[in-house]
Order: structure tokens, then sequence, then C-alpha cells
């Protein structure tokens, strides 16, 4: 179970193990450089098996991703940024960290609104 806060009230939203394939088809997201960025993330959570702990993990709510000062998320970011070949802006590392997020919560299939 993922325990989330909405308005001060408790929701718990069940989380099932999902299957994670090397190199997911992901030409449904149109913008290369987007797409690029989600699958070097994805590549690299996938690689050294951080899927239960990104899974798990939740930034403080004041700081997001983006100005984390949890060690646990700054490892995993440092990771995805060592391998990036496309760069990333601090928002840009953000965006892709909630997306791979929500990609260990819910599956790859949850990015695609088609």
């Amino acid at each position: 179970m993922c325990r989330a806060e909405i308005n001060r009230d408790i929701l718990y939203i069940k989380i099932t193990p999902r299957t994670f394939v090397d190199n997911p088809d992901l030409s449904f997201i149109k913008d290369n450089h987007n797409r690029e960025m989600i699958l070097e993330a994805y590549n690299v959570i996938h690689k050294n098996e951080l899927w239960g702990k990104l899974r798990n993990l939740t930034p403080n709510e004041h700081e997001g991703f983006m100005f984390s000062q949890n060690p646990e998320i700054i490892k995993i970011m440092d990771l995805v940024n060592e391998k990036s070949t496309t760069g990333h802006s601090g928002l840009s590392m953000a965006i892709t960290m909630r997306t791979i997020q929500q990609v260990a919560r819910f599956g790859v299939d949850s990015l695609n609104t088609n």
C-alpha cells in the first residue's frame, strides 16, 4: 500500500508489482527528447533494480524531486544524471523522476493516455 494525503485526508492506494522489461516501447511519447530522457532514466532504474525503492519513495511535498535533500532520492537522481546523454536541467530531472515514479507505481502503460 502507498499512503498519500490529499487535503489532510489519508488515501491508501494499492500498488501492485509490475513486470519491467529492457528498453520498453515508448513510441507513444511524441517528443523525441522527452522520450529519450524517460527511456534513459527507465533503463538506469531497471539495471540497478530500483523499482521497489522508487515506488515507495515520496519526496517532501515542499521540495519535490527538484529540491529534495533525501539521500536516497539524490543517489537515484545522480545515477540517472550520470548515464544521461540528453542532459538535464533541474526541471527536466524533476519531471523525469516524477514520470519514472509513476511507471514504478503503475507501469509503463500508465503513461500512454491515448
